[in-house]
């Protein structure tokens, strides 16, 4: 249970590593298609035989325009996935940055909470979760200096 700030920053610090790794990879993955994209689109598929010196000119044109179908296909489908774990991405870190203030404002409030009822408990002598009137003359005086 984290019920400190101290705790809450403690507990973060293995998520964020986790997120920026995260982050990292996607970023070098987009990276990578920018920078190789147009060499990826050049490499003929891997069961493409050259066609020999028989094949007319209209064989040689459709073979390469199947040759580039499925490679570009691939590679969108590739960037479409790159794409996919960098908004899944992006929105987990969003999802951990709520649960971290909600975490952090709650143990705050915690800690209100627990100084509240340290103070009622110091001056309900009699234990019975009431205040009398001279409990309460003690407590004005004490915190308050009444």
């Amino acid at each position: 249970d984290v019920d400190t700030e101290a705790k809450v920053g403690k507990a973060a610090v293995a998520i964020e590593k986790a997120n920026k790794e995260a982050a990292d990879k996607v970023a070098a993955c987009v990276e990578f298609l920018k920078a190789n994209t147009a060499a990826m689109r050049a490499l003929p598929p891997a069961g493409f035989k050259a066609a020999g010196k028989q094949a007319s000119d209209a064989q040689k044109e459709e073979a390469a325009e199947t040759e580039e179908k499925p490679s570009l296909q691939k590679m969108q489908k590739v960037q479409i996935r790159v794409n996919t774990c960098k908004a899944s991405v992006d929105k987990e870190v969003k999802a951990f940055e709520g649960a971290r203030s909600a975490a952090v404002k709650r143990a705050i409030a915690r800690q209100e909470m627990m100084k509240v009822k340290n103070t009622f408990a110091k001056y309900n002598k009699a234990k019975d979760s009431l205040l009398k009137r001279q409990e309460i003359a003690a407590f004005a005086k004490g915190e308050y200096k009444f």
